[in-house]
């Protein structure tokens, strides 16, 4: 999927990162970013973080993943 013209730096990395993580040609990219999304927050309520900056990491991931989903929806309102 072509983000160049719609995502922030920092959301085009994350998004490039989830797309590698998860290889399947099955899944879409929003299905991508949904299941990030679930493990991010399944490690955030399970706590696996060991320290007071992963927890900052891993919340930040999770806005950015949740800010690419959000920006995702508005371009299939618009289609």
């Amino acid at each position: 999927m072509d983000t160049s013209s719609w995502l922030s730096l920092e959301e085009k990395k994350v998004a490039e990162q989830v797309d590698k993580y998860f290889h399947s040609s099955r899944m879409t990219f929003p299905e991508k970013l949904f299941h990030a999304l679930l493990i991010a927050q399944h490690d955030l309520e399970a706590h696996h973080y060991c320290s007071e900056d992963e927890h900052q990491r891993l919340l930040q991931y999770i806005n950015i993943l949740q800010g690419i989903l959000s920006k995702l929806h508005g371009l299939e309102k618009q289609a």
